[in-house]
């Protein structure tokens, strides 16, 4: 699929497009007809605004946000409710999804922990300890290096995987994203995942696999050096342990400021390459040896972490007591994100200059502005009247100057043109500075406006 001349809306379509609008705002008006006899007369084009002190009242907004629904209840049977506690959202999140599976995979993905921070009441809630939200709803995320979301599951307890041949939740996991990546893929995870046994059913299905290793999950049989002997070698040591019989699988142990260890089924230790370190000892920096297998993993794990970083420079951050409400602006946020990476890789290889995070989503906000004040491409342009409004903020700048194509020059001639406008017979000095035709502007008319609209 090319991507040549997109707009930011048409990435964000992949993952949210106006089907979900229309579906929450149908959920939304039946709800409120459940609860209080009156809908709230909610639309999509009025679910898109972001721009939130220019569009309603304050009431409004808490009210629309507080009665934000994706499903209607009622068609949702007692025994789904039973066995997917995330009936609330699947929807969304099934849309989204469809959108990270329909986007094309790289010979080397990682498999991470995301936290969609949360402390209210909520039936998924975990506590993973070392994040910074350690509460909230738990997501297993399969991303790209360059921390693109190819895939995700959000964990709700031990049924979420289903009876695997007696495994951990971390290789449940990592089995359940496999299903969606090509055989010949590589993955990376780190320790809460890696197994010896995981390791070995991904050879079976055709994927190779690294990841750190906890010291009580390394197989008795594996005469590695200790901690303790290990410690005293030079900074930069490795050792290494080989299983000859199939599936073919080394088990690596570097020491940098600590003994690391490393199980894998692709890579070993040569060929080895060198890292600057700091030397407490030595008080100067100092060259280390490392090990293939360390290299590979420090530069393809951190895809997860990359998109939880972007996740939260610009978060949609409303306070609710709601985990629905948190969940549904956590996935926009990730459709989002997702966006500006695809939208950033097709510029850079033009040789253009994106724009920022921050300025994509602003833009993007606008365009989904502009859908709802304007109306469907169906509608007439004369049938659109803008509200009247005391102030209005000066918009931001990468969107004044995107698009900014067709612009009105006034011309220094002796004699007025024709509107070049069918149907129009007045006679005007402004001429439009791409098409090089004359057109006019004036209470009576906006020719000039018209003549660029669909």
């Amino acid at each position: 699929m090319t991507r040549e001349n997109w707009a930011p809306m048409d990435y964000f379509k992949q993952y949210i497009d106006d089907s979900v609008f229309e579906r929450m705002a149908l959920c939304t008006n039946q709800r409120a007809i459940l609860e209080s006899g009156a809908t709230l007369n909610t639309t999509p084009e009025e679910l898109k605004v972001q721009v939130v002190a220019e569009s309603m009242t304050r009431n409004r907004f808490y009210r629309l946000r507080n009665s934000i629904k994706i499903i209607n209840d009622l068609d949702v049977s007692d025994d789904e409710k039973r066995s997917d506690l995330l009936w609330k959202i699947r929807p969304l999140l099934a849309k989204v999804r469809q959108g990270c599976l329909s986007l094309p995979r790289t010979e080397k993905l990682c498999i991470d922990e995301q936290m969609i921070p949360f402390t209210g009441r909520c039936p998924v809630r975990q506590y993973v300890p070392g994040k910074p939200y350690p509460t909230g709803l738990k997501v297993f995320v399969l991303a790209a290096p360059t921390g693109l979301v190819l895939d995700f599951v959000v964990y709700q307890g031990k049924t979420t995987f289903g009876d695997t041949g007696g495994m951990g939740i971390g290789e449940k996991a990592v089995l359940h994203l496999a299903e969606s990546v090509p055989q010949g893929t590589h993955l990376f995870f780190d320790r809460f995942f890696t197994t010896i046994k995981l390791l070995d059913t991904l050879k079976m299905k055709g994927l190779t696999g690294t990841g750190t290793l906890m010291s009580n999950r390394i197989p008795k049989e594996c005469k590695i050096i200790g901690d303790k002997p290990f410690k005293k070698k030079e900074r930069g040591a490795s050792e290494m342990v080989v299983r000859r019989s199939p599936p073919e699988l080394a088990v690596i142990k570097w020491l940098d400021n600590k003994p690391v260890v490393m199980a894998s089924s692709a890579y070993g230790i040569e060929p080895q390459d060198t890292r600057t370190r700091w030397s407490k000892k030595d008080k100067r920096f100092v060259q280390v040896p490392r090990p293939l297998a360390i290299a590979e993993y420090n530069t393809n794990m951190g895809g997860v972490d990359l998109v939880d970083r972007m996740l939260s420079f610009y978060r949609m951050a409303s306070r609710t007591r709601k985990w629905t409400v948190r969940a549904v602006l956590h996935f926009f946020d990730l459709a989002i994100t997702n966006s500006w990476l695809q939208y950033r890789s097709d510029l850079q290889f033009r040789g253009k200059k994106p724009l920022k995070l921050l300025d994509f989503k602003l833009l993007l906000g606008e365009e989904l502005i502009t859908q709802a004040q304007g109306g469907s491409a169906n509608d007439s342009v004369d049938d659109y009247t803008p509200p009247r409004q005391k102030w209005k903020p000066q918009p931001n700048e990468a969107l004044r100057h995107y698009g900014a194509i067709h612009l009105p020059e006034m011309v220094d001639e002796t004699h007025a043109s024709r509107c070049r406008r069918s149907n129009c017979t007045s006679r005007t000095y402004v001429m439009c500075t791409k098409c090089k035709v004359f057109l006019c502007v004036s209470k009576k008319g906006n020719c000039f406006l018209k003549y660029h609209s669909k």
